[in-house]
């Protein structure tokens, strides 16, 4: 047992530096989107459209991982990841065109997909039964750290190399392969027989055929749903609705924030003086400090929805969370329009995006049980590829308007249609007693 524990805390932390790699990779080049479409003479729109090429690679790998995590191990997949981040960063380095833009980006979509929220959920949920919640809450903040630095850290390496930005993205490829490589070859691998948790082992930790694991709940016997069967639920298309509209306003933000606050000039707002400096940041860096707050806000509301979950019921805070979502997106429109609704947007995005990250997989694992929680999870993340017509669609508007106006009504009416959504999807289940089996509500 205290063997359990002591390489338990190491993969945890390993974990930890894989999200970081995921929060340095999402967020590092929307720094330099305005400098690289200068210089190539690109739209907005061109820049964002490599996105599909993205996240058709993310649609096809993600249903895969959990599998690749069972028949290969965490060390190759995460390896793997690590060095495809780096060769992508090292690529756009050196791209002299956007057809060379565009085909690096299945490149970057398999390492977004090995370092993202699947495996590494996957995997320390393998570790720890108990406080599973907490855990996964403290993993998932490690891409909140890594975009936190991101969004700071590059705009000071454009700075330190003399306003050129090719050396500073292939500066911060190096630093995502030196950070997880070593966790990846050494510390990170799924939990052998004598080492797995009672309530999820691994296939090939199994002692016998009759295994079974525990509900999220307690001790209950899991009566896990097989993939197939989650798609006839009414339970797994409305959290494949919620999911598109939370990726379609959440791609927006992600990707335009900066360039928005830019062009308002951050709406008069500025960097508060005690960070003047910190990094190499100037008063007038508002747009990256922004983003930069979505993350630290985020630290927190990943540890609490944890924590929550844990405790209480994980679908009824989901549902809950996107009526934040909602309310958060809302505000949108409106940043300049008094000094205190840019802080409302900035305090109910973070905590709202944040916490969807840990409450998602914990209510899939509630909803359809924990034994295969990662190719469920892997198939509901199918719905990236189409939620990434939004950074386009809404660059595009850009491009013919000169304004996101026109956009903004559509994420938010598909925030508050999914909050509607998930509160049927708190309903208790029916079971059904001469098969033992849970029928969710429709």
């Amino acid at each position: 047992m205290p063997r359990l524990r002591y390489h338990g805390w190491l993969v945890m932390l390993g974990c930890i530096a894989c999200q970081m790699d995921l929060g340095f990779a999402k967020d590092a080049m929307d720094v330099y989107m305005t400098y690289i479409v200068a210089e190539f003479g690109w739209g907005r729109a061109d820049f964002q459209i490599a996105g599909w090429a993205l996240l058709a690679s993310l649609s096809a790998m993600s249903p895969a991982i959990g599998f690749l995590l069972d028949r290969f191990g965490a060390r190759l997949v995460l390896t793997l990841g690590a060095l495809c981040l780096g060769a992508t960063f090292a690529g756009y380095a050196a791209m002299t065109s956007f057809t060379h833009y565009l085909l690096l980006a299945p490149l970057l979509g398999i390492g977004f997909v090995t370092m993202g929220d699947i495996p590494a959920s996957t995997i320390v949920a393998r570790w720890f039964e108990r406080h599973r919640g907490t855990v996964i809450g403290i993993v998932l903040i490690g891409s909140n750290i890594g975009a936190a630095i991101v969004n700071l850290l590059a705009k000071g390496l454009y700075r330190g190399f003399g306003d050129a930005w090719r050396p500073a993205v292939l500066t911060l490829g190096l630093v995502m392969v030196i950070l997880v490589l070593p966790f990846s070859l050494w510390v990170i691998r799924n939990p052998r027989r004598d080492e797995a948790p009672a309530d999820e082992r691994p296939p090939d930790s199994v002692p016998d055929p009759d295994h079974r694991a525990t509900d999220l709940a307690g001790g209950a016997p899991d009566r896990s749903l097989g993939v197939r069967q989650t798609f006839a639920t009414g339970r797994y298309w409305i959290i494949a609705f919620a999911l598109f509209a939370y990726y379609f306003y959440y791609l927006f933000v992600n990707r335009h924030i900066i360039a928005l606050l830019r062009d308002h000039d951050s709406f008069g707002y500025r960097v508060p003086a005690i960070l003047v400096g910190a990094v190499g940041v100037a008063a007038a860096d508002f747009p990256e400090f922004t983003k930069s707050m979505f993350e630290l806000i985020g630290l927190p509301a990943k540890l609490a929805a944890g924590y929550l979950v844990d405790r209480y019921r994980v679908r009824h805070a989901l549902a809950w969370n996107f009526v934040l979502l909602a309310a958060g997106s809302a505000l949108l429109p409106f940043p300049g329009s008094t000094s205190g609704v840019m802080w409302m947007f900035i305090a109910a995005h973070g905590i709202g995006w944040a916490a969807q990250q840990v409450l998602t997989p914990m209510a899939i694992a509630s909803c359809f049980g924990l034994r295969h929680m990662g190719q469920i999870y892997g198939t509901l993340m199918i719905v990236l590829f189409p939620a990434h017509v939004s950074p386009w669609y809404a660059g595009r508007i850009f491009d013919l308007t000169g304004s996101y106006a026109t956009f903004f009504p559509v994420p938010i009416a598909l925030n508050f249609l999914a909050a509607a959504g998930l509160f049927l999807v708190d309903r208790p289940r029916r079971v059904t007693r001469a098969a033992g089996t849970p029928t969710p509500a429709p």
